[in-house]
């Protein structure tokens, strides 16, 4: 049976007292900041009080201030993640608690998780702290939150797609998103998520929806490597492979990110002549690796991640997390 919170602050009263007591209060609690209630597992049998659980208006307005605390550009301290993921668990518990949907809770938070992922896919490849540590328990609020929210609107369900586009069950997911009232909702979808072929001028509905992109973001070495395999099984080491063309293939930004990929993996380029051929290079002149090196691959999310910064253009990371991609 679901409760009534009565909490009007961030933080229950009791346990701001005692974790200030215990000095256990984080340094974003500290003043100028206020504490923010943690998340703690139920235990079992355990009786849960009124007036440690906050009010659905009162955990919008925690949300509103949790986001506050964010930089302005796309950057995220780590210490400042573990801190917002874990007071967004903790917001999370107690909307379940009273048995309350709310979507100026639920929707930031999934914007935030979204947006986390794509950053520290790329801030923490040269730090002490490895992606693969965070990556479960980050993708799995993510997901959970991502399927909350499918039904709420035509972005969310997008999202939810796009997360979804490369399991085992999107078939399934994408035969649920058919079965929606809004046929142009459906076209729309089904267009976001269908790959640009090669030939298209100008962007794809992906390339221009940040949060998509973003979604992606993980998962661009694994694309690129894709086609690479593709196309190399379709070309003979005799034929001239333009860059440039590879580039457009690949809906890559620019050719130098070619020239990066393909030294990647080690193949030969011959330079541009002075008597006005393109640069270009063959393929299956050796074996494709398994994988592009490592340089390779944070060129190319570095421009990846260019790419989706101007597409927030001057919004601050609170408010594309707040309320979405600006129009």
């Amino acid at each position: 049976m679901s409760i009534v919170g009565t909490c009007l602050g961030y933080c229950p009263l009791h346990e701001a007292k005692e974790r200030r007591k215990m000095q256990d209060l984080s340094k974003y609690e500290r003043p100028p900041y206020v504490p923010v209630k943690k998340y703690r597992r139920s235990a079992a049998g355990a009786i849960i009080k009124p007036h440690d659980v906050r009010p659905v208006h009162v955990l919008v307005e925690t949300t509103t201030y949790l986001l506050s605390l964010l930089p302005s550009q796309l950057t995220l301290p780590l210490d400042l993640y573990h801190f917002l993921d874990d007071r967004f668990r903790a917001v999370r518990s107690d909307l379940t608690l009273q048995g309350a949907f709310a979507l100026d809770v639920l929707q930031p938070i999934a914007r935030f998780y979204i947006l986390a992922q794509c950053i520290l896919r790329l801030e923490t490849r040269s730090g002490p702290v490895p992606y693969a540590s965070l990556q479960k328990l980050l993708e799995d609020q993510l997901s959970s939150v991502l399927l909350l929210l499918r039904e709420s609107s035509v972005e969310f369900r997008r999202l939810h797609l796009v997360l979804h586009q490369d399991a085992r069950d999107f078939a399934y997911e994408l035969r649920h998103c058919a079965q929606a009232p809004n046929d142009a909702t459906w076209r729309s979808t089904l267009a976001l998520v269908t790959p640009a072929p090669y030939y298209i001028a100008g962007l794809h509905p992906l390339e221009t929806d940040l949060l998509a992109r973003a979604l992606r973001f993980g998962k661009l070495e694994a694309d690129l490597h894709q086609q690479m395999v593709i196309l190399a099984k379709a070309y003979t080491k005799q034929d001239r492979f333009p860059v440039a063309d590879l580039a457009r293939f690949l809906r890559l930004h620019e050719e130098a990110c070619a020239l990066a990929l393909l030294r990647g993996y080690g193949v030969a380029v011959t330079p541009a002549s002075l008597d006005g051929e393109p640069a270009f290079f063959r393929f299956n002149e050796a074996p494709l690796p398994e994988a592009m090196t490592s340089d390779a691959s944070t060129t190319l999310l570095v421009s990846e991640f260019a790419s989706l910064q101007s597409l927030g253009g001057d919004t601050s990371f609170r408010d594309l997390a707040l309320l979405g991609q600006p129009l």
